[in-house]
């Protein structure tokens, strides 16, 4: 597995698109991680880290350190989705691999809006 994903790098690397989208994925996800560990804040008071509208109870309580699991989150979903569209570039060919990347993007543009309007509450709770 690991020199098929090495074989597909060194295709992808001479790809501008492929390359372009990879630096983006990479920098919006450390982004995401330096963020949220810098709005990360110990205390002894627990913080809402879920939201639901069904049944009674509408935000879930947890301690701070739960939140540390978005920061996992965003590395996990970048290495994992880049060696995902290396195997779909070396398999599938350049464009779906490029449009894998591109949704890779707006998943984590889409957890960063997901996770700034949960320490917005959070904020508030404190």
């Amino acid at each position: 597995m690991k020199t098929h994903i090495r074989a597909a790098f060194k295709h992808a690397i001479r790809d501008r698109n492929w390359v372009i989208g990879a630096i983006v994925l990479v920098a919006l996800s450390f982004l995401l991680a330096l963020i949220l560990l810098l709005q990360i804040r110990p205390s002894d008071l627990q913080l809402p880290v879920h939201y639901t509208s069904y049944g009674t109870t509408n935000f879930y309580r947890d301690k701070w350190y739960y939140l540390l699991g978005f920061v996992l989150f965003a590395i996990f979903v970048m290495l994992m989705n880049i060696a995902i569209s290396l195997k779909l570039y070396e398999q599938k060919g350049r464009e779906l691999s490029i449009l894998f990347l591109g949704l890779s993007i707006a998943i984590i543009v889409i957890a960063f809006l997901t996770t700034s309007s949960l320490f917005r509450i959070a904020l508030i709770s404190q």
